[in-house]
């Protein structure tokens, strides 16, 4: 569909698949996206002030600013896996090599199976996350707070494999 340069102002869009719709330089203030599917939809210059989004779905989407938003992005449009980490707490699956989370708070994040290696800790407050079969191998955890973090399954930073229990520290499986 094609509702380029459209008057959308309150509109009620619950529900609807708006798949690859063009709503460029459209005005949507105040429009009501709940369960909506905005997947590859262009949203140049579109105007979302005081817009509701509630499980709306910008996967592909072409974003305001122009930027394309990475696949999850779900209520909020991200351009990176960094970004979805620190906007939802959590980027399971997701690749994460060599980035820098030094000193964030990312407690209760969830990371399992995601790609870590070496990503920068140091000083974090990873309490209570999930790195269930992560992989961590030459991340810096140095003065990282992990309370409560899950490694079950996760490769280590020195390669070797978490055993289940594996909970606040890596207890390493026995070969």
């Amino acid at each position: 569909a094609n509702f380029s340069e459209s008057d959308l102002k309150g509109a009620n869009f619950t529900g609807a698949m708006l798949f690859n719709t063009d709503l460029t330089n459209s005005d949507l203030s105040g429009a009501n996206l709940t369960d909506v599917y905005l997947t590859t939809a262009m949203l140049r210059n579109v105007n979302f002030e005081g817009a509701i989004f509630k499980n709306t779905d910008f996967s592909g989407a072409m974003w305001v600013d122009g930027r394309r938003c990475k696949r999850g992005s779900v209520d909020i449009c991200y351009f990176t896996n960094q970004e979805r980490l620190m906007a939802l707490n959590e980027c399971p699956n997701c690749n994460l090599y060599k980035s820098n989370f030094s000193k964030k708070n990312l407690e209760n994040a969830k990371m399992d199976e995601a790609i870590l290696t070496e990503v920068n800790f140091e000083g974090a407050n990873l309490k209570n996350a999930s790195f269930v079969k992560a992989i961590l191998k030459g991340a810096n955890l140095k003065d990282a707070q992990l309370e409560g973090t899950r490694f079950e399954g996760a490769i280590w930073i020195d390669g070797s494999e978490c055993q289940d229990g594996s909970i606040g520290k890596c207890i390493k499986k026995n070969k």
